[in-house]
């Protein structure tokens, strides 16, 4: 996944978040309409192949987890994760999934 692609996806999900919160105010639940999350489906399960299940679920705490975009890291440094830019890179430098053909 190129970090266009991925800063388009990302866009893409918080865009479709905003409209499901917008109907949401107008009593319409989204929850059940399988179309307007089947791109956020098929985007998490190539974050999964390319960055394997914690880099998917560190890109699902970044979208939907309503705190600062803070990372603490073991040796007590912290990684500002604030930018999709900054948060794709953190990914390709700690999360990348090796498929076995040497090229990541």
């Amino acid at each position: 996944m190129t970090r266009e692609q991925f800063k388009k996806y990302i866009r893409d999900i918080e865009e479709v978040d905003e409209l499901s919160n917008k109907l949401s105010d107008f009593g319409i639940e989204t929850i059940e309409c399988k179309e307007l999350f089947r791109a956020e489906e098929i985007f998490f399960a190539w974050l999964e192949q390319d960055f394997g299940e914690n880099g998917a679920n560190l890109v699902s705490w970044w979208l939907y987890e309503d705190v600062d975009k803070i990372i603490y890291e073991s040796d007590g440094s912290e990684t500002n994760l604030e930018n999709i830019d900054d948060l794709f890179t953190y990914l390709q430098e700690n999360y990348i999934v090796d498929d076995g053909t040497g090229i990541s």
